[in-house]
């Protein structure tokens, strides 16, 4: 019983890292955890918590926190 229930859960953890793909690849714009959340409960009609979206985010590679603009500087210097 106990293997069952863990080919469940991987296979329903496949389903939702490939809809996060599919979702990130329609997308304009690259969306956050918590936007992705509230679309995978549209689409499966369920409570997905915002935890296991992060991790299966970060388990897909389609967090874009922490990248930086490179070349285009936040706040220009001012000359002396």
């Amino acid at each position: 019983m106990d293997k069952t229930y863990n080919n469940e859960k991987t296979t329903e953890k496949y389903e939702i890292v490939k809809e996060l793909q599919n979702l990130n690849e329609k997308a304009e714009k690259n969306y956050g955890y918590h936007k992705m959340q509230q679309l995978l409960n549209q689409k499966f009609n369920k409570q997905f918590n915002y935890k296991r979206v992060y991790r299966l985010m970060k388990l897909a590679s389609l967090n874009r926190r922490g990248e930086k603009n490179e070349g285009y500087p936040r706040y220009p210097k001012k000359p002396y």
